[in-house]
């Protein structure tokens, strides 16, 4: 059957939307309300992850799930209507998502209206109003009314993980009716915070995949002066709303839908919209040490190159100052071949140290075991320098370190510089729980280089290696 003459089944069984027999999108209300699993078209892969709580990032949310009717209007229209709450039943938000299948784009098309009123004001009094606690109270909630993640939007994993990632940048259209394109860098880049929506209708998604390209177009804002906003974090969209239109009219209503960019649509907007130009304070920003992956679960860092602003990165591997950052640099021509290395320079007892964990700490092939090497050179240090490292299994990539964390040999006084290591057993690990993956078990290798005392530092040419 071609796609043109194609008539969807919508039906709703046990929280899972289904076109025919096909699952299309999975209704959750655990820690958020939340549709996961998202496909926008017939016989399409899932796209995106899709969170419909009103929210202020992890601190409070429309997540108490108060009524719920779902319906459908004809075997090609469902309607999922659901009340919300807050926690302490202050906010209440309405939402209604009408889904129907587009037979000009081919696509299903999720329709929503969703409203935040408040139920109860905590201040009775102007003079309460004026106090601190009042802008505590109007600048906690609510930031934001929905959340996307395309998944997989960068390949978390790499380069263990084979699987490439999709969409290359998230466009959105600015006032002016263009088009602007944020790469998937995985910086701070400025065009990915606090882009204001124009006014009347606008659009915005991720391309360019031959999977799909989701489209989020915002359809109506109450009040229509709002400046509401996107936050474009990392990986993912957060649609944000105007505090200030919130917190005058005590009542907020948007309305969106989200469907499928077409080919066509894709093509035309890749070919017309433009990129965030760096200046040169910028660049020399992001000219930071990194990671860079060697084949296999093998990795080096020579603090001679950062990012590359004019392509995407796959990594987080970046490398952060900690400590009493204000004595540590990257200096440049005092490495061990006249380039760049980090160094630290204290004229009092501090403790400086650089690392790489959690998010940004490179990935290995778990059941294995690495050296971790870097060379270090000291010049009149009271104190010492060295390295440390771990193993992380990635279950939870915020635990306290291990006790007892591994570290090399400590240098101290003035010495030239010396290679120290320490030997990694990357024993657990978390599995890829994907067909293409396979049966691949991966974990993360995290490293710190310590300076601690007083006196000067250098540490240069960090390496990990597989040794079996």
């Amino acid at each position: 059957m071609s796609s043109k003459k194609y008539t969807p089944a919508f039906q709703w069984k046990d929280n899972v939307i289904y076109d025919h027999d096909v699952d299309i999108a999975r209704f959750s209300h655990e820690r958020h309300l939340h549709l996961g699993g998202v496909r926008l078209a017939p016989g399409g892969e899932p796209l995106i992850e899709w969170t419909l709580s009103w929210r202020h990032g992890g601190i409070c949310s429309t997540a108490k799930l108060e009524s719920m009717n779902v319906r459908n209007e004809g075997k090609e229209k469902l309607v999922i209507e659901y009340k919300a709450n807050t926690a302490d039943d202050s906010m209440t938000s309405d939402t209604v998502i009408n889904l129907t299948y587009d037979r000009k784009r081919k696509c299903y098309c999720y329709d929503t209206s969703t409203s935040l009123r408040v139920n109860s004001f905590p201040f009775n009094s102007w003079k309460e109003i004026d106090s601190p606690q009042y802008g505590e109270y109007v600048a906690r909630f609510p930031e934001e009314f929905a959340n996307f993640l395309p998944g997989p939007s960068y390949s978390y994993y790499a380069p263990v993980d084979p699987v490439p990632k999709k969409w290359q940048a998230f466009v959105y259209q600015n006032a002016a009716g263009g088009w602007g394109w944020v790469p998937q860098h995985h910086l701070h880049t400025p065009d990915k915070y606090n882009i204001y929506f124009p006014s009347g209708r606008c659009k915005l998604g991720f391309v360019d995949d031959p999977a799909g390209n989701p489209c989020i177009e915002l359809i109506e804002r109450v009040p229509a002066t709002s400046r509401g906003g996107i936050c474009w974090a990392l990986n993912d969209i957060h649609m944000l709303a105007d505090k200030m239109a919130f917190n005058s009219l005590n009542h907020y209503r948007v309305k969106y839908a989200l469907y499928q960019f077409t080919p066509e649509e894709t093509a035309e907007i890749v070919s017309k919209a433009r990129g965030y130009v760096y200046s040169e304070e910028e660049k020399a920003a992001y000219d930071r040490p990194c990671f860079r992956h060697e084949g296999n679960s093998n990795f080096n860092c020579d603090f001679e190159n950062g990012y590359d602003l004019e392509k995407p990165d796959d990594n987080f591997r970046f490398w952060l100052a900690m400590g009493e950052i204000k004595y540590a640099s990257w200096a440049r021509g005092e490495g061990r071949g006249g380039g760049r290395c980090l160094k630290q320079d204290t004229p009092a007892p501090a403790r400086v140290f650089w690392q790489v964990e959690s998010t940004n700490a490179p990935v290995v092939r778990a059941g294995k075991r690495y050296r971790v090497s870097a060379w270090v050179k000291t010049m009149a240090l009271e104190g010492k320098a060295y390295l440390e490292a771990w193993a992380s299994d990635c279950k939870s990539p915020h635990k306290p370190l291990p006790s007892g964390v591994p570290c090399s040999r400590e240098l101290c006084n003035t010495s030239d510089w010396q290679e120290v290591a320490v030997e990694v057993d990357a024993a657990e690990g978390i599995r890829l729980a994907d067909e293409i993956r396979g049966k691949m078990f991966i974990a993360k290798v995290a490293v710190r280089l310590v300076h601690e005392g007083k006196g000067v530092s250098w540490f240069d040419d960090v390496s990990i290696r597989e040794i079996g």
